[in-house]
């Protein structure tokens, strides 16, 4: 989730063309990896959007900055030790108050567009139902914020469902109005 609302928080920003890359975690771990940041340098991507990790991995954005590339990291876990260098890091674990520290990843980047002011309403209130839907996937706290991610997530998914949560809507023959938690 929140991979598909970076990437179209890119696009509404104007970015041509957006990749993604998760790692698989069986073989390649949790975190950035300096190879895909090398593959990505390689490719002329200049800008780096780091979701659900990043916060901590200093050597791997030092690599991404050193390549020209710049770095924004949306992450939701706890940090100890130094942070990485990112031209931006928000990380409610780091300054943020009890309840933005509930968030799930997709939460904290989603709670950031919103803030940011650089995005139209009418499109975050789309893109809600993808913090809804990770907040629930992640198992989050019901604390008053993520309550209401669910809340407007579950709404805005029961009007019109976001990408391919449609497809998936309709492939597990449900019926938008009876979607819940």
């Amino acid at each position: 989730s929140s991979t598909v609302l970076a990437m179209a928080l890119a696009q509404m920003s104007g970015a041509a063309r957006t990749y993604y890359y998760i790692p698989r975690r069986s073989t390649e771990g949790y975190g950035l990896h300096c190879e895909g940041i090398r593959m990505a340098a390689q490719s002329g991507i200049q800008t780096v959007i780091v979701t659900d990790c990043g916060s901590r991995d200093r050597s791997e954005v030092a690599l991404a900055k050193e390549s020209g590339m710049d770095v924004l990291i949306f992450d939701h876990h706890l940090v100890d030790g130094e942070l990485a260098e990112a031209d931006a890091l928000v990380n409610p674990q780091i300054d943020g108050d009890g309840e933005a520290r509930t968030l799930c990843a997709t939460g904290v980047l989603w709670c950031w567009a919103a803030q940011s002011g650089l995005f139209p309403k009418e499109s975050l209130l789309e893109l809600v139902q993808l913090a809804g839907l990770a907040t629930i996937a992640d198992c989050m706290p019901l604390e008053f914020l993520n309550r209401e991610l669910i809340r407007q997530g579950l709404d805005s998914m029961r009007r019109r469902p976001f990408g391919g949560l449609g497809r998936l809507i309709s492939a597990l023959r449900l019926e938008g109005a009876s979607l819940d938690e």
